[in-house]
C-alpha cells in the first residue's frame, strides 16, 4: 500500500509498505495491503512501517489516520 506520513508543515515519510502498525486510542491496529477503509485517532506511541523485511519506527504524540483505496495517510503533530 502507499503510505504518506506528514506533519502540517511537510511530509516526513512517503513510500510503499506491506504492513503498518498504528498506536490508536483504542489500542494498536495493524494495517495490511487492501485493508478495509477506516479512520482513527492516534495516541502516543510508535508508528511502525514494514517493507521488504525492514522496519522504520516513527514516534507519535498524536494525530489522525485514514485508510482508503490501498493508501494510508497519517497526519501527526
Amino acid at each position: 500500500m502507499q503510505v504518506v506520513v506528514a506533519t502540517p508543515d511537510k511530509p516526513i515519510w512517503e513510500g510503499s509498505a506491506e504492513k503498518v502498525s498504528l498506536p490508536l486510542k483504542g489500542g494498536r491496529v495493524v494495517v495490511f495491503d487492501h485493508h478495509a477503509p477506516m479512520v482513527g485517532v492516534l495516541s502516543q506511541g510508535d508508528l511502525i512501517l514494514e517493507s521488504s523485511g525492514k522496519q522504520e519506527v516513527i514516534p507519535v504524540q498524536r494525530g489522525v489516520v485514514r485508510v482508503r483505496d490501498n493508501r494510508l495517510d497519517v497526519l501527526i503533530r
